[in-house]
């Protein structure tokens, strides 16, 4: 069987997509995916327009050395692209944490008989959810300012891009599965705990998330994708969660 293991985690993200458009789902994507938009057209015109700034600050403007920049500039925008696509995603996802939640909320009632939604305010949404992503960034900045320090060491740093590329994935998943889970009134150390429980599969799902990310035109979608397969995923979880 696929549920619960890693197999799974691509399969919900692979019948997410089409829940995009499904009726009593689709109203909900709306906002999110605005909100997506909206920051990651900012993002973008903020550090492409920086670029030229920054390669006059690096490279020499005469002399050999200036041919450096044709070098550089590819790099440039690649990295452009994925910080930005990791940063993007992560300020998005907690501004609009409260209608995360409510699309989370649809799919969980279209995919499990036994769920009832909350039918709170908007205001309490508000105010739950962004409580909530309080105690993620909580969780973690500390890991952040660990691994940044780590990244400083001669030697260690040569390991360090493989331990960020888990550590995002990790923090991915974390950030997505988070949303069903609480919906759920799951506490977040009990949701951790479940989520260790089940290491590989989360991984796996944060690594997709994180791959995904990467695309063009695919990255526009890709927040309320994961919420929605973040919620497939949780509720396939749900039942173990006494385990």
């Amino acid at each position: 069987m696929l549920q619960n293991t890693p197999f799974f985690a691509i399969k919900s993200l692979l019948q997410a997509f089409p829940l995009l458009r499904a009726k009593g789902i689709k109203s909900y994507v709306f906002w999110p995916l605005g909100i997506n938009l909206l920051l990651f057209a900012a993002l973008q015109y903020g550090l492409l327009t920086s670029l030229d700034t920054w390669l006059a600050n690096v490279l020499p403007s005469d002399g050999v050395m200036q041919y450096l920049s044709y070098l550089v500039l590819p790099l440039a925008f690649l990295a452009i692209l994925v910080v930005s696509a990791l940063l993007f995603n992560w300020v998005a996802a907690i501004i609009a944490a409260p209608f995360l939640g409510l699309l989370a909320e649809a799919v969980a009632a279209r995919c499990s008989e036994d769920f009832k939604p909350s039918n709170r305010s908007l205001l309490t949404e508000v105010r739950l959810a962004f409580a909530r992503e309080w105690l993620k960034i909580r969780y973690y900045l500390p890991k952040v300012v660990l691994l940044l320090l780590l990244s400083l060491i001669p030697v260690v740093n040569l390991v360090m891009p493989l331990v960020w590329v888990v550590w995002g994935a990790w923090m991915l998943s974390v950030q997505y599965l988070d949303i069903p889970a609480d919906n759920r009134q799951q506490d977040f150390t009990g949701f951790l705990l479940v989520l260790k429980k089940r290491r590989l599969t989360v991984l796996v799902f944060g690594g997709c998330v994180m791959l995904l990310l990467m695309i063009p035109i695919v990255n526009f979608v890709m927040i309320p994708t994961a919420v929605i397969a973040a919620t497939l995923l949780w509720e396939s979880f749900r039942t173990q969660v006494g385990d």
